[in-house]
Order: C-alpha cells, then structure tokens, then sequence
C-alpha cells in the first residue's frame, strides 16, 4: 500500500437511479429544489408533496421513514455493481496500479480498465470520472459540494440505471434532509439518519503522484475501485 494515500470521505446523503443509458453533464440532472419545480412544496392528503409551481407534471415526493431504505438499498446496491463490472483488482495490495497519461486526464490498466477524468488529476480537482471496460462504459460518477452550506449532490451511473443523490442542512430537528429516486420507485424524501453503506459514501485522494478512489461498504471497510499513479 505504500504511495497508496486514502482520504476518508463518508457523507450523508440522498439518492437516485433514473434509468436512462444516456450520458448527461451533472447540471442536466433534476437535482433537489430544480426537480419539483422550485422548492415551494406543497403537502398532500397523501402526505406527499409537489412542486409548487410547475402544475400537474411536477413530480411527486413521497416523505418516507427509515424502514424504507431496508427494503430499497439503491446506493449499496449501485456500488456493489459498480466494484463488480468496474473494479481493477485494487483490493489487492499486489495488483499493477493504473499508469496515468501524460496530460492527467486519464488512468490505463493492463486489464483494459480506463478510467477518464473531467479534468487532469490534481490535488485540488472536481471528482467526476467515467471507467470503460474494454470500450464498453460501465460506470459513470459526480460529485460535487453544491453551497457552502453543506449541501452534497452524487451521481452514480451503472448498467442498473443513473443514481443521482442531494443531501443538505434544513432548520429541523433532525438538521439534515436527503433526496432519492430510486430505480421503479418514486423520488422520496427522508430526514432519516442511515447507516454507513447505505450513504454514499467514498473515500479519494489526488495529487501530483495519481489519484485513487473507493466506497466505504456496510462496515465502513474501504473498497477501493482504483489506484492510479
């Protein structure tokens, strides 16, 4: 592992799969306020809400209690398949790291693995990557901190579908509210305090000498994805 520097990243969050096989920029996805037609929800007898202000097509959000996530683990799920079609054998210590190109935009394994970056790798950079597995796209994923008042927005796409997340402080008593869409399931809303692999949740590093990156699983163990140098 020497050279090999992680950096725990593990938030709370909030998630999405839409299935879609095309390829978006981050900003094209309905995230948060954008995908209920401005944030001024309305509560129905339902106990669901809607956007005020787009009428009869602004999605429906249903505020669901923790129970919900045993039973719809799309964020455990997205990334278990994520390591399975797009893993490099970074789990073991012994396996070749990627060879990172010239213009650090890119990461080159002996397995045909690519992994592309949106910018060149540095210690400061957006993390927003592709991995293609001999020409085939097999995941895609975006993260970024959306405000400075702590507001996260994920994006994971896999062969299952695009997931997209938003987690963010509210004045409540729990502090913090998250929003999935899961897939074949309707966009819901949770102020539920979810366990570790249940959150997307991932740990990174970058810099001069390459980059890496994993997912923490249930046990908040690390599951690298990639080493880079």
């Amino acid at each position: 592992m020497s050279g090999r520097i992680i950096i725990y990243f593990a938030l709370g969050a909030a998630l999405s799969v839409l299935a879609c096989a095309e390829q978006k920029t981050f900003s094209e996805l309905p995230i948060g306020p954008s995908a209920v037609g401005g944030g001024n929800s309305a509560t129905t007898t339902s106990g669901s809400e809607t956007g005020g202000g787009a009428g009869a097509d602004a999605p429906i959000i249903e505020k669901v209690g923790c129970g919900w996530f045993e039973e719809h683990g799309c964020w455990s799920t997205a990334r278990k398949v994520a390591l399975e079609e797009c893993g490099t054998g970074a789990e073991d210590p012994e396996a070749p790291m990627g060879q990172v190109s010239d213009d650090g935009l890119s990461c080159t394994f002996e397995s045909g693995i690519i992994v592309s970056f949106d910018e060149p790798i540095a210690k400061e950079m957006k993390w927003r990557f592709s991995i293609h597995n001999n020409d085939e796209l097999c995941m895609r994923f975006e993260y970024e901190d959306a405000s400075p008042l702590y507001e996260k927005r994920y994006r994971l796409v896999t062969s299952l579908g695009e997931v997209w997340v938003e987690y963010s402080f509210t004045n409540t008593v729990e502090g913090f509210e998250s929003l999935w869409s899961c897939p074949g399931q309707p966009l819901v809303r949770s102020s539920c305090s979810l366990p570790t692999g249940e959150l997307p949740s991932f740990f990174h590093s970058s810099g001069s000498s390459g980059a890496s990156f994993g997912f923490l699983n249930e046990s908040a163990s690390v599951q690298p994805l990639f080493y880079c140098h």
